[in-house]
C-alpha cells in the first residue's frame, strides 16, 4: 500500500448532499445524527459528519449503513441521484 490519499469521487458528493438534506429534513443537528451512530459499529463523529456533508470525507460501506440505519431509510436513498442533478439532466 503506497498510503496515498483518494479522494472523494462523484458518488461520495451524492452521499454527502443526501445525508445533509435528510438530516434536515428529519430536523437532526449533526450532534443528533453523531449520537444516533455511536451506537452502531461505524460511529462518525460531528465533524466527520460535516466533512462527508461538504465532500471531503469519503464513506465506507459500513458506514453507508449505518448512516440510512441512522437517518431511518433505505440505503439506496443515500446513493439516489439528488434533486438538483435530475434537474441538471432536464436542462438542454
Amino acid at each position: 500500500m503506497t498510503g496515498r490519499v483518494i479522494g472523494v469521487g462523484p458518488i461520495g458528493r451524492r452521499v454527502g448532499i443526501n445525508v445533509g438534506s435528510l438530516r434536515r429534513d428529519r430536523g437532526l443537528s449533526r450532534d443528533a445524527l453523531a449520537a444516533r451512530l455511536r451506537t452502531s459499529a461505524a460511529a462518525i463523529p460531528a465533524s466527520g459528519i460535516a466533512r462527508i456533508e461538504a465532500g471531503t470525507r469519503r464513506v465506507d460501506v459500513d458506514e453507508l449503513v449505518a448512516l440510512a440505519l441512522a437517518l431511518r431509510v433505505e440505503t439506496l436513498a443515500l446513493l439516489e441521484r439528488t434533486v438538483v442533478e435530475r434537474s441538471e439532466r432536464r436542462t438542454p
